[in-house]
């Protein structure tokens, strides 16, 4: 990613943070919360995530990693380069 895909990333969500809020779906780019849990179900029916490890890469706010704890043990690790998200 070069600093101007970073530069853009960061824009985009810094312009939806301040029109929804930090913490609301719409601020990580989802049209909102059932479309964000429609993809997760996706991303769930892919694989049996029990007992592995998962590498969340622009985890947000790690809503992913909640999703998938009820579905079992995993390792979950999310990163993001939106600090805000992270708090």
């Amino acid at each position: 990613m070069t600093l101007k895909d970073t530069a853009t990333v960061r824009a985009y969500h810094n312009d939806r943070i301040e029109r929804f809020g930090v913490e609301a779906s719409e601020a990580l780019g989802w049209k909102g919360q059932d479309s964000q849990q429609q993809r997760f179900q996706d991303v769930a029916g892919l694989a049996d995530f029990c007992g592995h490890t998962v590498l969340d890469v622009g985890c947000g706010h790690g809503d992913l990693y909640d999703f998938l704890k009820g579905q079992g043990d995993i390792q979950y690790t999310g990163i993001d380069n939106i600090e805000a998200f992270l708090e």
